[in-house]
């Protein structure tokens, strides 16, 4: 199963999946990569075609820097769901039990949520507005400094987030739920 996948272009697409499968598209044929981990993978994101992360199962983090795939240190064990970033020394990964990471280019550090449900999806904008989603409805927010919970009305699991604009963000979830951020509220759509 390929669980997540990313793209700089037509002809730089990389999906990741079951037992540690990364593969390439260069705009005529997927190649397979060399095995870096057996864990699942279950996202993929990059800033260029250069520089991508892939993340999953006991804390896999792996790097792509243009040559090869590399393991990186998350300091956890537990699965990781998603990975977004601003830039490749601007990452967030999140994970189970309420696990958000950041990377700043040097190593990879926690970060207090104030949750410990799962943390599924992650995006945010160019100006540092993040948004990360989970299990019991709960959307996670940070502005730059610290993760504050806001609430949404619902306790059904969201799984992804994505926006055009910190005030106009979209969650959606299990049974067909799709939550949008105004700027000030999230209602159901």
């Amino acid at each position: 199963i390929l669980r997540g996948v990313w793209g700089a272009s037509a002809r730089d697409i990389f999906a990741g999946g079951d037992g540690g499968a990364i593969l390439h598209y260069d705009g005529v044929s997927w190649t397979l990569f060399p095995a870096v981990t057996q864990q699942d993978l279950w996202a993929v994101w990059g800033e260029t075609g250069n520089d991508v992360f892939a993340v999953g199962r006991s804390g896999t983090i792996l790097h792509y820097d243009g040559t090869r795939w590399s393991a990186g240190r998350s300091r956890t064990y537990v699965t990781l769901r998603d990975v977004w970033g601003r830039s490749g020394e601007d990452v967030f990964v999140t994970g189970d039990f309420g696990v958000i990471l950041h990377y700043d280019g040097a190593s990879w550090v926690y970060q207090v949520t104030g949750t410990a449900t799962v943390v599924l999806g992650v995006w945010g904008t160019s100006d540092g507005e993040v948004f990360a989603v989970g299990d019991l409805g709960r959307v996670l927010h940070y502005n730059g400094s610290s993760w504050t919970l806001m609430p949404t009305g619902t306790i059904t699991p969201l799984w992804a987030v994505w926006g055009a604009s910190a005030t106009d963000v979209i969650a959606t979830g299990e049974h067909g739920i799709i939550l949008r951020f105004d700027g000030t509220a999230w209602t159901q759509v």
